[in-house]
């Protein structure tokens, strides 16, 4: 008997429930047959009626379109704006009003957009980056990057719901946490999905030991060189927070809480533009 209860239920006129909309984040081994050790979320989504692969990147306040994308498309542009990438490098580009975006079984029609040169991305055969911001309003976004899917959900249904840390939208919309080290001092963190590793401002920690050099590049494609240092015991709202190695930024740089630190992390994005994040407890 129990299992005619589903047909009995559709005999008497109740609906299944309808599932939520919602894509697949990947971390690929490769992108453009280059390794990148499943360091970068991708998602792959059709913009005005063509396929791309794209970044996904939580610490990006609109979606950009690389330019040989949006020739592809046709799309025209408008108005020239300037901005900073991650690396503080200065970015031109030009906005794109309204274009239709569909990953998995999310659709939108995007209001503002933006096309610019991607940089390093471009060589991994990135076609742009999205933006969760653009798709959390009126809804929210729930983002599990451990379980690689993102769902998109109306503001009464509990995927909406989270038990986490507030992460309030900064300029340009974009999603921070301040965090705390030992010494007392504390910096507001950009969660930034497509940083591949977090990186500490000048004067954060500054007694932290000093591991190593690397170099690092914005989507500008301009590369410097920045310490690496680490490890570091931080402090989120009171929770704990040991990050393996960072690297130190120079004057000016945001402070980014990178993919190292969100790979497996819940962040939801409510409608008004604020977030929560949740992280896994750390071994």
């Amino acid at each position: 008997m129990i299992r005619l209860l589903p047909a009995l239920a559709f005999l008497l006129g109740a609906a299944p429930a309808a599932e939520l909309p919602r894509f697949t984040i990947e971390r690929p081994a490769t992108l453009g047959g280059r390794p990148v050790g499943g360091q970068l979320p991708i998602v792959h989504a059709t913009v005005a009626g063509r396929p791309g692969t794209f970044l996904f990147d939580t610490g990006a306040g609109l979606t950009v379109l690389a330019p040989r994308f949006a020739d592809a498309v046709g799309l025209a542009r408008g108005a020239a704006v300037t901005g900073r990438d991650s690396a503080g490098k200065a970015v031109a580009g030009r906005t794109l009003e309204q274009a239709d975006v569909t990953i998995g079984t999310v659709r939108r029609r995007f209001e503002r957009l933006l096309v610019m040169q991607i940089g390093m991305l471009d060589a991994l055969g990135i076609d742009g980056i999205i933006s969760p911001q653009s798709f959390a309003d009126p809804d929210c976004l729930r983002i599990d990057f451990g379980k690689g899917v993102a769902t998109l959900a109306p503001p009464a249904d509990p995927a909406c719901t989270l038990d986490g840390i507030a992460a309030p939208m900064g300029a340009g919309h974009r999603p921070h946490a301040r965090i705390s080290a030992p010494d007392g001092t504390q910096a507001d963190f950009l969660l930034d999905s497509g940083a591949w590793r977090t990186s500490v401002p000048a004067g954060f920690a500054p007694d932290a030991p000093v591991i190593g050099q690397e170099a690092h590049g914005g989507v500008a494609g301009i590369a410097d060189s920045a310490e690496l240092v680490g490890p570091l015991a931080l402090t989120m709202s009171g929770k704990g927070l040991r990050v393996q190695s960072a690297r130190r930024t120079g004057a000016g740089r945001e402070a980014l809480l990178g993919f190292d630190l969100l790979s497996h992390a819940v962040l939801l994005i409510r409608p008004g533009k604020d977030a929560l994040l949740s992280l896994p407890p750390q071994p």
